[in-house]
């Protein structure tokens, strides 16, 4: 009796040391944006260099690098070895300026800048991993610094919203990685860069409401390729648990 107490014990404290070590286990979308690329074009990261060229590494005492660098190229490999370019989308949030007003035809709009938008035409995130960097575009993003709004989309904006007043919101983007490429890099923001390019699956404007507290969204949209894929989903899921 006594010896299954302690067998029982010893599998709850083993079971909850490999929960522990698996929520230990999570990367960024950042860093899963890294993993695309290099997927993208057939390489695989040298974590070691990745890592020792961290500021996370850098900035920490000697005595502590070598087992920060023993967990981060773990943590990272895993990533990597479990990333899927073609299920694993990349959701990247950033702040924007928003503001409401009547387009050239009369029709309500929203504009949108992102606050840290670089004087480039082609929006842009730039992705640091070590002292390397990607420029990830997103194909047709521009198009979104001007939404127009259709009827019933005008009334909730208005609950929110004076024309002509800037506003600090969110955008969040859903994104599909397509195309990278290893051989060229891009001179983007005065560095150069390498280049990844992707699509849009799913787009939304998010903005804090003070008084509920939480985020209301106040625009979205939906790829028509990517509503066909997340129903596809959805299906295979009923099947599996039927």
């Amino acid at each position: 009796m006594h010896k299954s107490f302690i067998t029982l014990f010893f599998i709850i404290g083993l079971f909850a040391f490999i929960q522990n070590s698996i929520a230990e286990m999570t990367v960024s979308e950042e860093e899963k944006a890294v993993f695309a690329y290099f997927k993208l074009t057939d390489q695989t990261p040298d974590f070691q260099k990745w890592v020792t060229n961290s500021v996370k590494y850098q900035e920490s005492r000697q005595s502590e690098q070598p087992e920060i660098l023993s967990k981060e190229k773990e943590r990272l490999d895993w990533g990597f070895g479990t990333y899927d370019v073609a299920k694993d989308f990349i959701t990247i949030r950033r702040k924007i300026r928003l503001t409401t007003m009547s387009g050239e035809d009369g029709k309500r709009v929203i504009k949108t800048r992102f606050v840290d938008e670089r004087h480039n035409e082609t929006p842009y995130f730039p992705i640091m991993y070590g002292d390397e960097s990607i420029a990830l575009i997103v194909e047709g993003l521009e198009q979104y610094k001007t939404i127009a709004l259709k009827p019933e989309e005008v009334t909730k904006v208005k609950e929110y919203f004076y024309d002509s007043a800037p506003y600090e919101a969110t955008m969040e983007v859903r994104i599909r990685p397509v195309s990278a490429d290893a051989q060229n890099k891009l001179f983007v923001d005065y560095k150069d860069q390498w280049l990844m390019l992707g699509d849009i699956a799913y787009l939304k404007v998010q903005y804090y409401d003070e008084y509920k507290l939480e985020d209301v969204t106040i625009w979205d949209y939906n790829a028509p390729w990517y509503l066909e894929v997340s129903q596809k989903a959805l299906l295979e899921l009923f099947k599996e648990e039927k």
